[in-house]
């Protein structure tokens, strides 16, 4: 009976064994992709730090606006201007 419980605790300590290899894999392969996604941004970040450098201007603030596509694309698709006053419109 001991033999037996020692074997089925071997077998759920196996199986620990690897879901913590497979956590630590899935673990390392999300620092990865955050590691990727911090040097793209700060790529950007410094792209525009330069553009606005050119203009000797600072970001004081950035909103953030949650819209469908849908909305987007019919907002832009109803645009006139006008040529004279160079007004904007949305029809």
């Amino acid at each position: 009976e001991l033999v037996a419980f020692g074997n089925r605790l071997a077998r759920k300590e196996r199986g620990l064994v690897a879901q913590s290899e497979a956590l630590k894999a899935e673990l390392e392969r999300i620092k990865g992709e955050w590691a990727k996604l911090e040097r793209e941004q700060s790529r950007h970040d410094f792209q525009l730090d330069e553009m606005l450098a050119e203009v000797n201007t600072t970001v004081e603030a950035v909103i953030n606006f949650n819209v469908p596509d849908e909305v987007l694309v019919e907002r832009i698709s109803g645009r006139r201007v006008h040529s004279a006053s160079g007004r904007s419109y949305h029809v």
